[in-house]
């Protein structure tokens, strides 16, 4: 399976386990209480390609009418027309993501991973980790809370009073340990990375100085962060738990699924950091510890999804 179809695979995925919240959230929009603008605008934030974001559309589409038509908009004064929909979408184009992330040269690793001579303090852990030092996940929660808090300073001047954001990103159980979780995936790739090392691939301080610059925070952190921000009211807040291929029964090839989804997040810094030459060996060797991580556990993906209500716009 190659790495679009894999991408096209996770984004239909969030689309299903969301489409129930998704669609609550469309029709609080539509209300006899509320009535209904003119216009619906309907913007699509994330990176889908190919037929996941005109799935998107579709759905929006559906509910729209199925909750016009319930209300009898044409027969009711308070309704008279059903709203013109208009829909934003990223999928263009214009719009290359491949090359927009590796042009984000920004996005690095939180400064407080490194000491006052630059040397990192979390050394070949790629990640928080249970041995990780607690300035480690500190580190990353804090660079985490200021670039949420700047996403939500941006999106509350374009959403208008009133109107609603569906956010899912991947995080972590309410239940876990800050300070020690860390996802599967970081885990198998660690272990990668550390056998390339050995076997004169990798430069030992190469893995030394590679962090991944991300942070799986939960439903908790995000709440906190949202009424800390102020812009927004959290409407709805739940943590959904998915298994990676669950339907795949041979577990090669299911590992092979987990290899190239890890891929496809992580290929553009790894290249980056250790170099195209390393990519290759690197994806490969992760199918082996994929392999064996299934004789364990199962891959469990933690996704945090939170509906937001932009608050009445204060005046200046």
């Amino acid at each position: 399976m190659i790495i679009d179809d894999i991408q096209l695979l996770q984004q239909r995925e969030a689309l299903s386990m969301n489409q129930d919240i998704l669609e609550s959230t469309i029709q609080s929009l539509i209300s006899e209480q509320n009535g209904l603008s003119k216009g619906l605008n309907v913007a699509d934030l994330g990176c889908g390609v190919g037929p996941a974001p005109l799935t998107l559309v579709s759905l929006v589409v559906e509910v729209v009418q199925r909750k016009c038509k319930d209300l009898k908009l044409n027969n009711n004064e308070t309704f008279h027309q059903a709203p013109k929909l208009q829909m934003y979408m990223n999928d263009l184009p214009s719009n290359d993501f491949n090359l927009l992330f590796k042009d984000l040269l920004n996005l690095e690793p939180p400064p407080g991973l490194y000491d006052e001579q630059g040397m990192s303090i979390n050394k070949r852990k790629i990640y928080i980790s249970e041995t990780s030092s607690r300035p480690v996940a500190i580190a990353y929660m804090d660079q985490f809370e200021q670039d949420f808090i700047r996403f939500l300073k941006c999106r509350s001047k374009e959403v208008v009073t009133n109107g609603s954001m569906l956010l899912t990103l991947r995080g972590r159980p309410c239940s876990s340990d800050s300070f020690t979780w860390t996802t599967f995936e970081f885990k198998i790739f660690i272990k990668a990375l550390t056998c390339l090392v050995s076997e004169g691939l990798i430069n030992e301080e190469k893995l030394d100085s590679f962090d991944f610059p991300c942070y799986f925070a939960n439903t908790e952190d995000l709440e906190s962060i949202v009424k800390k921000e102020g812009s927004f009211e959290v409407e709805i807040s739940r943590t959904i738990v998915l298994d990676v291929a669950p339907e795949i029964e041979d577990k090669w090839e299911r590992a092979q699924i987990i290899s190239n989804f890890i891929r496809a997040f992580s290929e553009s810094l790894v290249s980056r950091h250790f170099g195209e030459d390393i990519v290759t060996p690197l994806y490969d060797k992760l199918i082996y510890y994929a392999f064996q991580y299934l004789d364990n556990d199962e891959p469990a993906q933690n996704h945090a999804v939170t509906v937001l209500l932009r608050k009445i716009k204060r005046c200046k």
